[in-house]
């Protein structure tokens, strides 16, 4: 995960939620993040002071976390496609870059509500609201869907579910990335601040395949189901 590209995106990404929560209130809150993969987001919000717990429905891809920081951080295994439970309430749940993987993504949705006072909600969207929502075959990357097909959905139907969970959100500020490498035959870029898609989102230049990622990320206001 040593690209430059995912680097910069990371960072972009902890801006946003620091610009939004602010260091002081991140300091000491306790976090869940999930699809944790091998913590980035998670660990730098522990930098912050957070107390920070890590969720992957694969637990090798959380096994270098520890070598990371130092000490064994609490760590859990959950397959977001299942009917999980959580035995504690969180004030933040970084879900991020995982519901575009996950298959019964309403469900999901309708779960993590439950255990966190504030979700954070970053995601692929499919940039033309007036499509319908689909489900892709998995492209079976090693980071990639977990046992499911992805879903392929507009912010808009996204919008639609969480006002059915009486949730309140607004759309975090995320500064794009130009395109990165991925391997030697691919690049990727992620866009965030975009209002009419009009680039295409697979192109080939030169041999090499150029993919453009348009996201959004929300930081949502829960009711407080649990």
């Amino acid at each position: 995960m040593k690209y430059l590209m995912y680097e910069n995106w990371t960072k972009n990404r902890i801006d946003a939620i620091t610009k939004r929560f602010g260091v002081n209130w991140l300091n000491r809150s306790n976090v869940l993040e999930m699809g944790a993969c091998h913590g980035d987001i998670g660990i730098e919000l522990m930098k912050l002071g957070a107390n920070v717990t890590f969720a992957d429905a694969r637990m090798e891809h959380m096994e270098e976390i520890p070598n990371k920081i130092g000490f064994q951080p609490e760590m859990i295994c959950i397959d977001n496609n299942s009917d999980y439970k959580l035995n504690k309430k969180f004030h933040i749940i970084l879900h991020m870059s995982l519901l575009c993987h996950i298959e019964k993504w309403k469900e999901d949705l309708s779960r993590v509500v439950q255990f966190g006072d504030w979700v954070i909600l970053e995601t692929v969207v499919n940039p033309n609201n007036d499509q319908e929502d689909m489900l892709l075959p998995s492209d079976e990357h090693e980071y990639s869907d977990f046992n499911s097909n992805r879903a392929y959905v507009t912010e808009k139907s996204i919008e639609k579910e969480l006002m059915k969970l009486n949730c309140s959100f607004s759309k975090l500020e995320v500064e794009n990335t130009n395109f990165g490498w991925v391997n030697r035959n691919t690049m990727v870029r992620h866009l965030y601040m975009w209002h009419d898609a009009r680039e295409p989102i697979k192109q080939e230049e030169n041999g090499i395949t150029l993919i453009t990622h348009y996201r959004r990320m929300w930081a949502i206001k829960t009711k407080g189901l649990l």
